[in-house]
């Protein structure tokens, strides 16, 4: 094998390990910047429930967090592919935990004035603005031969709006429904937690 050979070999895998190394930086920052928003949005709405907008017991206040800390746990593990495997494999037990899920949120809702609604509804559109995106970019060979072309043919539409639309409601009712029952063991109504700032054990 002549230097040359020799000299473009070393090239190649030292290439490579570079790429490799800068997609697991980017799978650590992802994760890490999807905790932190999710951390900082829970933070809101506990300044909200300690300025007397909502009980800590209140159950939607109970199901919201312990959904949020749900996520926060597994943000490793969220992976889109995964998600929609399981999603196809046991499409029923999916829909079933979802619709069970909306059903639970809108009568927990139904003990707050339209204000304390609107505001809790608020904050768990905006926990899916903040999973959606993950789901779909966290991966950069699924961002690079998927998502781009995609948003390339649909020029002009913003990415969480993308990912809203292409994960759908009735999906992120499932994947809450699995973050809730990760965030935490009992009734949401009877966890009245001491403090939000700090990150679940």
């Amino acid at each position: 094998m002549t230097d040359a050979r020799i000299a473009a070999a070393l090239t190649s895998i030292l290439s490579l390990a570079g790429i490799l190394l800068l997609l697991r930086l980017y799978r650590d920052y992802s994760a890490d910047r999807f905790r932190e928003d999710l951390f900082a949005l829970r933070d809101e709405m506990f300044d909200f429930a300690a300025s007397g907008g909502i009980e800590f017991r209140h159950p939607a206040y109970g199901m919201l967090r312990l959904t949020m800390n749900g996520f926060v746990r597994r943000a490793d593990g969220l992976h889109l592919l995964r998600i929609v495997l399981l999603l196809f494999v046991s499409p029923r037990e999916g829909r079933r935990r979802g619709h069970r899920l909306r059903g639970t949120w809108r009568r927990s809702l139904l003990a707050l004035d339209s204000e304390g609604q609107a505001r809790m509804n608020d904050y768990r559109d905006r926990m899916h603005r903040i999973v959606a995106p993950y789901l779909l970019f966290r991966s950069p060979a699924m961002l690079a031969t998927i998502v781009v072309p995609v948003l390339a043919a649909v020029r002009g539409v913003p990415l969480t709006n993308f990912a809203l639309r292409v994960l759908e409601n009735r999906w992120l009712d499932g994947l809450d429904a699995a973050a809730l029952e990760c965030g935490g063991a009992g009734s949401a109504a009877e966890i009245s937690p001491p403090s939000e700032h700090t990150a679940p054990a």
